[in-house]
């Protein structure tokens, strides 16, 4: 294997190591005869390379000497209907927030927590919610639900991820904190918009706490651009450590991403919706605090730094530590 693919390896067979003990003893304090999925989520800003390793992760569990049943989501799924969106946008034409889907306040959270019920109860047949990014121009809206995928359970473990899952709103003052040090500073993204917008932004997540409350665990994905001084995930603020890193590498990512789906699509974001998207997205309030969920989930969290070559695509399923047991 090369360094990419070992690197790769790595970060998968940590995540196994960290999930298996909290999935055995989640099966075991449950009955028998109703065990419902562990909910892990996946959390990062863009470009950190979480759906990635969604991916891979999905592949080793599924496989061998796992063979779990594993469901992948992404919040993604869950942006509201264009023509919600766009009451949405009119309804506050300047906060530059939400003159695209992406921040909290754009997702429908009780359609997510409805999602989250139904596969809790292992249902037989469970219709999973899909979001067309390129439909309107790169708006995007809801597919149709007739089109929506037909899953069927039961399942060992739900996967969710997404760039804001897990993230808890840190309150007008340190809103206010924050955002008078970007301003002090003259760098980083929050001195580009007005104090209340970000305000409005943090209170917008107020109606996603019980949706996260319903997760088991939590992994934090880190870009390969985090300061290397960083050690200590729980005890730092991810909003100043993003507000001062390089975003040409994020913005040339998700611009590439969005030109495939336009030569797959034949629509798409202009780069300059695709930019304004990155910013209001990665570097919200809010994500100074995703890792505080870990005082609701305790020790379940984990936290990863991923690199741009670290996850190869013919990575081999890792096998477990040395005496360890599948579940």
């Amino acid at each position: 294997m090369d360094a990419a693919t070992v690197s790769t390896h790595d970060k998968i067979l940590e995540i196994i190591s960290f999930l298996l003990p909290l999935l055995q003893d989640h099966c075991a304090s449950s009955p028998p005869s109703s065990v419902p999925p562990f909910f892990l989520g996946i959390t990062g800003i863009q470009g950190a390379g979480k759906t990635t390793l969604t991916i891979h992760l999905h592949r080793a569990l599924t496989s061998e000497p796992y063979n779990l049943r594993v469901l992948t989501l992404s919040i993604d799924d869950l942006y509201l209907p264009h023509a919600q969106l766009t009451a949405l946008s009119s309804a506050h034409p300047l906060n530059p927030f939400l003159q695209q889907r992406g921040p909290p306040g754009t997702h429908d959270v009780p359609l997510g927590e409805r999602l989250l019920e139904q596969l809790a109860e292992q249902r037989a047949v469970v219709r999973l919610p899909a979001y067309d990014k390129s439909a309107h121009g790169g708006r995007g809206d809801r597919v149709l639900e007739y089109k929506w995928s037909v899953e069927r359970g039961p399942w060992d473990v739900v996967v969710l991820e997404g760039w804001c899952v897990g993230f808890i709103p840190v309150g007008r003052d340190e809103v206010q904190r924050l955002w008078k040090e970007s301003n002090a500073h003259g760098k980083g993204i929050l001195r580009k918009y007005s104090l209340e917008d970000l305000v409005w932004l943090d209170e917008q997540l107020q109606s996603y706490q019980a949706f996260w409350r319903k997760l088991d665990a939590l992994v934090q994905v880190y870009d390969p651009l985090t300061p290397q001084t960083f050690s200590n995930p729980p005890e730092t603020n991810l909003l100043e450590l993003s507000d001062a890193q390089e975003l040409e590498y994020v913005y040339n990512w998700r611009t590439q991403q969005e030109h495939n789906l336009i030569k797959l699509k034949g629509t798409g974001m202009s780069d300059e919706q695709v930019r304004a998207f990155v910013d209001s997205c990665a570097y919200s309030p809010s994500s100074s605090s995703s890792l505080s969920l870990g005082l609701v989930l305790k020790s379940r969290q984990i936290c990863l730094r991923m690199s741009f070559t670290s996850l190869a695509s013919d990575t081999p399923v890792p096998t477990p530590p040395q005496g360890g047991n599948p579940i």
